[in-house]
């Protein structure tokens, strides 16, 4: 199963403090019908979970696009995650409120 935790510590070292994580925005949040996420995409992995850890959604973020459009018409109301990782990597997770 899936697991999401808050609160995790995060090993921080050397190359982490030179290179810092990209940054994400996720708007409208809340939303009803669609959202965007946007970035500088380098072909990460999106992946969408609902608030009990169940995948609902996933994709490959194209690298050299700054901008990700998706769908949220068949999600129900509700607090989900978005997860943007390369590899095994967590880069960043968002949540996400839908209100229909």
């Amino acid at each position: 199963g899936y697991n999401l935790r808050q609160g995790v510590a995060e090993w921080i070292d050397a190359d982490s403090l030179m290179s810092p994580k990209p940054e994400y925005i996720l708007y409208p949040n809340p939303t009803d019908d669609e959202c965007i996420l946007e970035g500088h995409f380098a072909g990460e992995m999106l992946t969408i979970y609902n608030s009990l850890g169940v995948l609902v959604a996933e994709d490959r973020l194209v690298e050299g696009l700054t901008k990700y459009q998706f769908s949220t018409r068949d999600f129900p109301s509700g607090i989900y995650y978005c997860k943007i990782s390369e590899g095994k990597n967590t880069l960043k997770t968002l949540k996400l409120i839908i209100i229909h």
